[in-house]
């Protein structure tokens, strides 16, 4: 049996920062998670909150942008210690390798998968990337239902609910919508009021506005349906008992 390995990366973007979390167990590579965060330390509550049993061997990995930014950071401060040493009186200097931590393949993947919204989808089945949230059946079908709607378009609350034969679930609708495990990828910002105000967004609406306009630049998604996987790997110490995250 594959041992499974818990990884999280933050993925900068051009609409905003993402954290990633995801499951490597052999080959095979199951998304978890992904929302928004503004700093790392949030980044770092968020892993806690998310798996709380397993978050001290959470491996935070980086891609090679930020890998870049970190050797050029420690190549600063490296030349500032420099820069005081000479300045100081002479004393015996030990040298320390900079820790630097492995370029993780997978988080270079969803880097770039997840730089354009209208079709990240696609780019993460390219790659076999398989998208596990973790839910209840009706936000299940909720979720499969906003999937189907294409970039550059919108769908009230109220219509998601007609589509699931529920049409006075506008609310449930709703509330699903805010329990969305994976933000971009299930695209839940594409649903608004019926009146065509954005309403909440678990981000903030301005980064809802942003998402929606960047997409109606960049419209390549033809509404395909995105296939949820039911994981493989024993999900019991991944999720609650109901399924939620």
């Amino acid at each position: 049996m594959a041992i499974r390995q818990y990884q999280a990366a933050i993925l900068p973007q051009t609409y905003g920062t993402l954290l990633a979390c995801w499951v490597q167990a052999g080959a095979e590579t199951q998304l978890l998670k992904v929302c928004f965060v503004e700093s790392r330390a949030q980044a770092m509550e968020e892993i806690r909150a998310f798996w709380p049993q397993h978050c001290l061997s959470v491996t935070l990995a980086e891609t090679e942008a930020q890998a870049q930014t970190q050797t050029q950071t420690q190549t600063q401060a490296q030349a500032q210690a420099r820069a005081a040493t000479a300045q100081a009186p002479a004393r015996p200097a030990i040298a320390l390798a900079p820790a630097r931590k492995k370029v993780a393949p997978v988080a270079v993947t969803l880097q770039q998968a997840l730089a354009s919204p209208s079709d990240c989808r696609q780019s993460l089945q390219a790659a076999s990337i398989q998208c596990v949230p973790g839910g209840t059946d009706f936000q299940q079908s909720v979720w499969q239902q906003l999937a189907m709607i294409p970039a550059g378009e919108t769908r009230s609350y109220k219509q998601v609910a007609e589509a699931l034969g529920r049409p006075t679930a506008s609310r449930a609708v709703a509330a699903a919508c805010g329990a969305n495990p994976l933000a971009v990828v299930v695209p839940c910002h594409r649903v608004i009021a019926a009146n065509g105000a954005l309403t909440g967004y678990r981000w903030g609406l301005e980064r809802k506005q942003s998402l929606l306009a960047l997409e109606c630049m960049n419209s390549s998604d033809t509404g395909a349906d995105l296939r949820f996987e039911k994981p493989e790997i024993a999900s019991g110490d991944l999720f609650s008992s109901d399924g939620s995250v």
